[in-house]
């Protein structure tokens, strides 16, 4: 088989090309155009533009290829929105595919780039629940501005910040994670005073004290387009957000890396598009029972090795002590 090119019109409105073996499945060509766009690839339906019936919505199974259904070198592929989620779903694919467009690849001077270009979905006045209606507290309605976060106004800081908390030998963790994943208290810092607080240069611990837990909290400034991936390995529980999830509606399950429960030395990792040049904001949750345990979070991507090394792309809100 041979390689062929595809030209396709994104999601954010914009036109690409993709270079994909013509045997793929169709779900390949779904991820190398998402990868390309920095996009999740469950947002997506494809079509042949000059055939909307050879579609991913009728043909996106375990054996497709895309050979089969026409769509050789050259062919145009049409991506719409995937209308299939819950309006929570839509609502965060909307915002995001947004987020994705007014970033613009990192590149200021293109006609459609935003200084504003990072959302936090608890600024509009209504989001869902599923397909249940939430209110947010939020005075006025859609005003001018929500939900986007003025990154540039933001003065950035070298580092992390930090916030501790020690607490007691209770292994229902009220002092932070209790380890069991389901029911860890992600809101502890809002319930308990931080023991100490200040800035840090990387994400890597190496003796964290028993019964205490950690919180980092800034941004990640990307040094190229690409798929990145994330790992903690700690001793014992640990989460990692990165994106509008790491600012608000963090959970267990958004979390790109879970690495939660009682354990020793455990890896685990998770992976996400990002954009060159843009400051993405991250959370990193770490609990230690009994100590000292130890923290160690790596990234890598197509043109970086995996590494611990994080100088030059850490950042906080030096206003904010955080985000």
């Amino acid at each position: 088989m041979a390689n062929i090119t595809l030209t396709y019109w994104g999601l954010t409105g914009v036109k690409g090309t993709v270079t994909v073996d013509e045997a793929v499945l169709v779900d390949a060509l779904i991820t190398a155009i998402s990868a390309d766009e920095g996009l999740d690839t469950n947002y997506y339906i494809i079509s042949k533009l000059d055939d909307p019936s050879k579609s991913s919505y009728y043909y996106s199974d375990s054996s497709t290829t895309i050979n089969t259904i026409g769509i050789v070198n050259n062919t145009v592929i049409l991506c719409t929105p995937n209308q299939l989620g819950t309006k929570a779903d839509r609502q965060l694919q909307k915002l995001y595919i947004a987020q994705v467009k007014r970033q613009a690849a990192g590149d200021t001077t293109k006609t459609y780039y935003r200084e504003n270009n990072t959302y936090d979905i608890d600024n509009l006045p209504t989001k869902y629940s599923g397909n249940s209606v939430v209110n947010n507290a939020n005075a006025g309605g859609l005003l001018q501005g929500r939900p986007w976060i003025n990154i540039a106004s933001i003065a950035f800081s070298s580092g992390t910040y930090h916030r501790t908390v020690t607490g007691t030998t209770n292994a229902n963790g009220y002092f932070g994670l209790d380890f069991t994943p389901s029911n860890d208290d992600l809101t502890f810092f809002d319930t308990y005073a931080s023991t100490s607080e200040g800035v840090y240069t990387s994400l890597n611990l190496t003796s964290l004290p028993q019964y205490t837990s950690i919180m980092l909290l800034g941004y990640f400034l990307a040094p190229t387009t690409d798929t990145y991936t994330f790992y903690t390995s700690t001793d014992d529980a640990s989460y990692m957000w990165i994106g509008p999830d790491a600012i608000t509606g963090f959970t267990h399950t958004n979390a790109i890396v879970q690495n939660g429960g009682l354990h020793g030395v455990t890896e685990q990792s998770g992976t996400i598009s990002m954009i060159a040049n843009i400051y993405y904001p991250f959370r990193v949750m770490f609990g230690n029972l009994t100590g000292p345990g130890t923290m160690t979070v790596s990234w890598q991507s197509s043109t970086q090795a995996k590494t611990s090394n994080w100088s030059g792309r850490l950042f906080y809100n030096s206003a904010t002590n955080g985000h």
